[in-house]
């Protein structure tokens, strides 16, 4: 190893630091036939602490059984030293900093003869072959924010020693450093305030809110169902929603206000100087409502809304992290309440959070242990009076809680990834249960399984999952029914048509469930390839109240009727709204009037009942 510079001397440079920075860097080679070796050593005075720093470096060790290929790249890598400066932040965010200049951020292509491309490495190639590699090290890092990256030209055999001498201005060094600080605060996908930033700021607001009592608002805002976006059409139109939801933040608040973006999809928005908790919950309503415009990315519409929660000081809390802890539980809440609304925080959901970390981890298991079993609700046919089919729900028999419905856990199998496990479990039992009352003389009855919007968005990879289920149980593909939501399917018309197509030919059948509640296009919607629409429970329990359920329910059944779709009501609890839904010309009802949701056994036991019924009539 090379000898590390004499400490006095090292002091002494430091003395220019008044009037500039010194930055010094040697790169001894030894160049044998067949194995070269470089050994980077580098000082510094830092323009920035008043130190003077070293470090010395094993730049990499490579065997070469060329020698002249060396001499013939000797100009290119000797280039590489009049090159800007290299800089690796510690994102692995790529860098470039010109030093004479100004910070340049963004790629390029050195072999294209523009700048180098900011890799951990810089290849030199021969002829299609690598004959030298240039390794990059971070130097300077916090004393001025600047990294050097020499390059050799080797000599085949022997030995050689590179300098370069650098002395800046120090307002150039000052410059770099502003540079870097204003990246150290800010997100680079967005150009919103990152994390760090907003926490100080909202540190500093919290400060002159004790010194001068005022109101401090956060809120806490989550994209929904932007995962399943993500993942069907990629980062690129990922990050094309991201930056149009932050542009929307920016415009929905004051300029005084702060918007950051602290997470994959969420972002956090710092109110100051409000005279109530009020008008923090109206700001929410404003962003809520401007995310209600679909998001143009790629040339095509993709449908989101948020979630805002809302935390308060000193209402709420004290202390800034606690602030934004509580805006973000507030948010978990809004989602639990259906999404597309606010919540503001109140300390009883603080009281759930153990509870719900508890049932995570519990979830973490239970398919393993076999925890998760399915229920059967009966598809009645109005006209025949018989059962159908049945629709297959999802519950938890946990060891200690006992039977949970789906509405307590199924948003945390979403948000920690098991979905597609237990989705797949679902439909393959599902399946294979059909399969058996079928093989048992109960008939060709219908299943039909509800299909996450996370599942949905595997695209290829679904199909060939239902594809597979198939094959293994045997079931008639048009015996199984999948349910997609209606909100979902419209979030991207044009994917959904081409998935809606792959799963038909496939042979199985299609329902759109909760119609009604959605924005469906009338023109997508008849040339979904489609076999039935659900209406919506909540016109079923309104049915009674007035004429407005009523009309609703009249033109989705007239709708599905002209395209040619079966019609099934659910939610069905009286037999005013039986007989309401009958008299429409409804082909199909579910609801508790008709059977509740029941274990496999209890469904056996009722079919049984309905085909020995028939045979005595």
């Amino acid at each position: 190893m090379m000898p590390m510079p004499d400490p006095d001397f090292s002091r002494s440079l430091a003395r220019l630091l008044h009037t500039g920075a010194l930055l010094a860097v040697t790169v001894l080679a030894l160049a044998v036939p067949g194995v070269t070796w470089w050994l980077q050593w580098e000082f510094a005075a830092g323009a920035l602490d008043g130190l003077a720093a070293s470090r010395a470096y094993l730049i990499s060790q490579r065997v070469n059984a060329n020698p002249q290929a060396w001499r013939q790249d000797s100009a290119a890598l000797s280039d590489l030293v009049r090159r800007p400066l290299l800089s690796l932040d510690p994102d692995d965010r790529r860098r470039l900093l010109d030093p004479d200049r100004h910070l340049i951020t963004g790629h390029a292509d050195f072999a294209s003869g523009g700048w180098p491309r900011i890799t951990r490495h810089v290849d030199i190639h021969d002829g299609g072959r690598l004959v030298a590699r240039l390794e990059v090290q971070r130097s300077l890092q916090a004393a001025a924010g600047l990294a050097a990256a020499t390059g050799l030209a080797a000599l085949g055999l022997g030995w050689a020693a590179l300098a370069m001498l650098h002395r800046r201005p120090l307002r150039h060094l000052r410059a770099a450093e502003d540079g870097l600080k204003q990246l150290a605060f800010q997100d680079a996908l967005t150009g919103l305030s990152n994390r760090e930033h907003f926490r100080a700021r909202l540190a500093d607001a919290v400060s002159r809110a004790q010194a001068n009592p005022s109101l401090v608002a956060v809120l806490s805002v989550d994209l929904d169902h932007f995962k399943a976006i993500n993942d069907a059409e990629g980062h690129d139109v990922g990050d094309g929603v991201l930056r149009e939801a932050a542009e929307r933040l920016r415009r929905g608040v004051r300029a005084s206000d702060l918007v950051a973006r602290v997470g994959g999809d969420e972002f956090a928005v710092l109110l100051e100087g409000l005279n109530a908790a009020e008008d923090a919950e109206r700001v929410a309503d404003g962003l809520i409502v401007r995310f209600a415009r679909p998001f143009v990315v790629g040339g095509r519409d993709h449908h989101l809304s948020c979630s805002v929660g809302v935390s308060v000081h000193p209402r709420d809390a004290s202390e800034p992290d606690r602030l934004l802890a509580y805006a973000g539980t507030a948010m978990q809440n809004a989602k639990r309440a259906g999404r597309n609304t606010h919540r503001s925080f109140c300390p009883q959901m603080q009281e759930g959070v153990a509870e719900r970390l508890r049932t995570e981890a519990d979830l973490r298991q239970a398919l393993a242990k076999n925890e998760f079993v399915l229920y059967y609700q009966p598809l009645v046919d109005m006209r025949a009076r018989c059962t159908r089919g049945a629709e297959a729900l999802l519950r938890w028999r946990h060891p200690q809680r006992g039977m949970v419905p789906p509405g307590e856990f199924i948003e945390a199998l979403e948000s920690l990834g098991l979905i597609h496990a237990v989705g797949e479990w679902v439909m393959h039992e599902a399946c294979a249960q059909t399969v058996r009352w079928i093989e048992s003389g109960l008939g060709p009855l219908q299943v039909s399984v509800n299909v996450s919007p996370l599942q949905f968005a595997r695209g290829a990879v679904f199909v060939a999952q239902v594809q597979r289920i198939l094959l293994e149980t045997g079931l008639r593909p048009d015996l199984l029914q999948l349910e997609v939501t209606e909100g979902h399917l419209m979030a991207d018309n044009d994917r959904s048509l081409a998935m809606l197509k792959e799963l038909r030919a496939l042979g199985v059948t299609l329902a759109i469930d909760d119609f009604g509640t959605g924005y469906s296009s009338l023109a997508y919607l008849s040339h979904f390839p489609v076999n039935t629409l659900k209406v919506d429970r909540s016109f079923v329990n309104e049915l009674a109240l007035g004429d407005g359920s009523s009309n609703i329910v009249k033109a989705i059944v007239q709708l599905g009727h002209n395209l040619g779709l079966g019609v099934t009501a659910e939610g069905i609890e009286t037999d005013t709204q039986l007989q309401a839904l009958a008299a429409m010309g409804c082909d199909v009802a579910q609801g508790y009037l008709l059977g509740r949701p029941m274990p496999a056994p209890d469904f056996s036991a009722r079919m049984v009942a309905e085909v020995r019924e028939e045979v005595l009539s």
